[in-house]
């Protein structure tokens, strides 16, 4: 259980980021955020794995030691962390110190992404049109700037 912190601000979103030194292992927690006025809460889970090794003479790696979670709309308030980690082996104990850090209000990028993708259809669909309009205008004229696939 973490201490007490306190979240304020316009920006809603929660950023919890999980790094744990893993080599050749995994490594998993559950998470529960408590709002200690309310007594509400969100649950998630977080892991991380990294493996690494040498195959013909190629070193190869894949993973990261690291990872985050996106809390959308967190109301401002006091809360707290509940973290229940899990061994990568059941008979192992906990062999590996691990690193919570919560950041506050954190801009989501894939909103302003999807939003500039569809206001840009319009505007792409337009000059489209306008191509094809001026093609199927000049395609009988012998002075057409525009080369159709007969044209040699």
């Amino acid at each position: 259980v973490t201490e007490g912190f306190n979240l304020t601000g316009n920006i809603k979103n929660l950023e919890v980021s999980l790094y744990a030194p893993v080599n050749n292992d995994w490594f998993s927690a559950e998470f529960e955020l408590v709002n200690n006025e309310t007594g509400s809460s969100q649950i998630f889970d977080m892991g991380v794995e990294y493996y690494s090794g040498r195959e013909n003479g190629k070193f190869w790696d894949e993973g990261s030691t690291s990872s985050s979670f996106l809390l959308e709309n967190v109301p401002n308030g006091n809360y707290h962390l509940n973290i229940s980690s899990m061994p990568s082996r059941p008979s192992s104990p906990l062999r590996y110190p691990f690193t919570v850090t919560v950041v506050r209000g954190v801009t989501e990028w894939s909103d302003f992404w999807w939003y500039f993708f569809w206001i840009s259809l319009f505007p792409v669909l337009i000059l489209w049109r306008q191509e094809r309009f001026e093609v199927n205008r000049w395609i009988n004229s012998d002075f057409s700037p525009y080369h159709g696939e007969d044209d040699e």
